[in-house]
């Protein structure tokens, strides 16, 4: 795969996984599901797990093809850049990332033998998907091939998690 197509599924990777976060999100109303049917029950289930599947390609599988370090050029300036928008340290975002791959690796790819779930938090998930993507924008090489894109991840965050908040109320 050449440079160009890689910094395009990673910008895409960071809209399915931005999308499927504010579709998550917008499921739930003060710690409570806004709808307790199956469907929306199992809906709102499935964006977590494609959430998390994507957020893993891009930060936690290292030696995945969709890794941040396969199209950052460099490598140190985009960690500290990440970190300092985060506001955590590299060890914290390694411990951040285990509770995530523990929950692909237990319930979504495999349904092992755990009996308790517990879902993680996305909130660094989703910020630092932002990071990336943001990053890609305004990286002078992978720019000049996302030229189509319209929005920020914050623009794009909000437009989806206001859709997705629409249909819920649809479906209510």
């Amino acid at each position: 795969m050449n440079h160009e197509a890689r910094i395009r599924r990673v910008a895409i990777l960071c809209c399915h996984c931005l999308r499927n976060i504010a579709f998550y999100r917008a499921g739930w109303s003060h710690g409570n599901i806004r709808i307790k049917k199956q469907f929306w029950v199992n809906a709102n289930g499935s964006f977590l797990d494609t959430a998390v599947l994507e957020w893993c390609k891009l930060f936690a599988e290292r030696d995945g093809r969709h890794h941040w370090r396969k199209i950052v050029t460099n490598h140190s300036a985009f960690a500290q850049g990440l970190y300092a928008h985060l506001r955590i340290s590299k060890k914290a975002f390694e411990n951040y990332a285990k509770p995530i791959l523990r929950y692909r690796n237990k319930f979504v790819a495999h349904l092992d033998e755990e009996r308790v779930m517990h879902i993680p938090n996305m909130r660094l998930a989703r910020n630092s998907a932002a990071y990336l993507y943001d990053y890609l924008l305004n990286d002078p090489i992978a720019k000049k091939y996302l030229q189509d894109v319209k929005h920020s991840a914050a623009q794009y965050y909000a437009i989806m998690y206001r859709h997705a908040h629409q249909e819920y109320r649809r479906g209510t």
